[in-house]
């Protein structure tokens, strides 16, 4: 991280400051300028025993520089090497420093930085939806600021909806029933900080959905390329349930003649017939109690289609045009 990416320009407020009731800051002296943004003190993040104010946007936040030295590696670094004088303006002995930064954002950050149990708002049952609003901020100041914890704490949040193992994408209880806004906007999250470990998993939800539900490429909503790395992902699982299928009706029933002649106790002329698999390979068969042979045979049926599955999972990465499942954790995991 670089830490000129943090804005050390003076802000729009003078050195010579006085309250007034409501807590705001105003400008004194001949550089006042009428009509000039009031900086007002947060109600709730101004601390008496602060070190540090946080000018940003139309808010002042006085909060100490041991306990984001204590979460930040940028700030840890950044307060080790103090700004020239001529840098600094000062509200109530206190060195000021702007972020240009959205406001809602850093709130949510020192929320979660000083408040326990700030991320107990949301539960297990929680929507995906509700996840992405939580911790959009958090996630996003936690990668550009290094703050490792927090971002570790978003990171499990989202994996929690948008799996990475074959393991824990089988107790989903509602997989790929997620609508094409929720996506758009998790691919949007995960990429932009790159949490590249939920883009197979996300991208595999979007292109189950049908064509006509995906929204057009618009620049704040879905990026051209991400369209045509969904189609194309699209078109591989096609393919790929088609040769399931056929491993299903045909495939399953030589192995069956040979792996099974001693267990079976199908009648010797009874068929399989099968109900086709749905277009979600990773799903499991919805009709296993209408196979028409016997419970030996099913559970056999079911072992191979279960290690199909497993396979469609390990090769989703390459079917979205990604690197293999090992290789996007360590991306996501390596600023931490």
């Amino acid at each position: 991280m670089n830490l000129t990416e943090f804005d050390t320009d003076p802000p729009s407020i003078s050195t010579d400051t006085t309250s007034s009731w409501d807590g705001a800051e105003h400008e004194q002296g001949p550089s006042s300028t009428p009509g000039k943004a009031v900086k007002t003190r947060h109600k709730d993040l101004w601390f008496y025993d602060g070190s540090i104010v946080l000018s940003v946007e139309s808010s002042l936040f006085r909060v100490h520089q041991t306990v984001l030295a204590l979460h930040s590696k940028f700030f840890e670094r950044l307060f080790a090497n103090p700004q020239p004088p001529e840098c600094e303006t000062i509200i109530d002995g206190c060195h000021v420093m702007p972020m240009q930064e959205d406001e809602k954002d850093v709130v949510d950050l020192l929320n979660a930085v000083y408040t326990p149990g700030h991320f107990d708002t949301l539960t297990p049952d929680s929507h995906l939806d509700d996840v992405l609003t939580f911790i959009k901020g958090i996630l996003r100041l936690s990668t550009k600021y290094m703050f490792p914890k927090l971002r570790e704490r978003c990171i499990a949040l989202l994996l929690a909806k948008l799996p990475s193992t074959f393991e824990h994408y089988l107790t989903l209880p509602n997989q790929e029933e997620y609508g094409a806004d929720t996506l758009m906007h998790a691919i949007l999250l995960a990429k932009q900080n790159q949490v590249f470990e939920a883009l197979p998993y996300v991208y595999y939800c979007a292109a189950c959905l049908p064509h006509n539900r995906l929204p057009e490429y618009v620049a704040s909503n879905i990026s051209r390329m991400d369209k045509d790395i969904i189609d194309a992902g699209r078109n591989r699982l096609v393919t790929t349930q088609i040769e399931i299928t056929q491993e299903f009706v045909l495939g399953f029933e030589r192995e069956r003649e040979r792996e099974l002649e001693n267990v079976c106790i199908c009648h010797p002329n009874q068929r399989l017939q099968v109900l086709l698999p749905p277009l979600h390979p990773l799903r499991d068969y919805d009709y296993w109690s209408k196979l028409t042979v016997c419970t030996n045979c099913v559970l056999y049926y079911q072992t191979g289609y279960l290690r199909r599955r497993r396979n469609v999972w390990n090769q989703l990465p390459e079917y979205f045009r990604l690197p293999p499942w090992e290789e996007l954790k360590k991306k996501t995991w390596v600023i931490l």
